[in-house]
């Protein structure tokens, strides 16, 4: 494989990315914006070993770098993400760790936010997970009247 290329093992319909694709670009005075920014639902826990979530951090952290206002929604299955631990081992070919998408996504100022109705309730950790229900210290808990708060004049997108 051409060395300017990066391959796509999970997604094997989809073409090769040039690498500098996936590289965090700046933003320039022609770049458009959403008004609101982006608010990024993440609805699916570790059944698919977590592509999606680390697609919708990578979709966050790429806003994010565009200096375009983003903040994650973890709801349903995806307030398993939520809980220390369960991104560490997350690592998709052609993507940074989930953990560090996680990561840079707070340090480039984005905001994670966790339904507070599902929080210990929708996707709960196994019994023997040694992480259990200890909450990342990156989440705050949000309740479904105010993330539709949150939605208004943004562009939303769902994984």
């Amino acid at each position: 494989m051409d060395g300017n290329l990066v391959a796509q093992e999970s997604c094997p319909d989809l073409p090769a990315l040039p690498v500098a694709l996936t590289r965090p670009i700046r933003a320039t005075a022609s770049t458009p914006r959403p008004r609101g920014g982006y608010l990024v639902m993440l609805t699916t826990g570790a059944a698919d070993g977590g592509q999606r979530a680390t697609l919708a951090f990578a979709w966050a952290c790429a806003a994010s770098t565009l200096e375009i206002d983003s903040r994650v929604f973890l709801i349903g299955d995806g307030s398993y993400w939520a809980y220390a631990g369960h991104p560490d081992p997350v690592a998709i070919h052609g993507f940074p760790r989930l953990a560090e998408l996680m990561q840079d996504f707070t340090d480039l100022g984005g905001t994670i936010y966790l339904c507070s109705s599902c929080d210990r309730i929708c996707s709960a950790p196994p019994a023997d997970d040694p992480g259990g229900w200890q909450r990342r210290p990156d989440v705050q808990t949000l309740g479904l009247t105010a993330v539709i708060s949150q939605a208004i004049g943004r562009a939303t997108v769902t994984f």
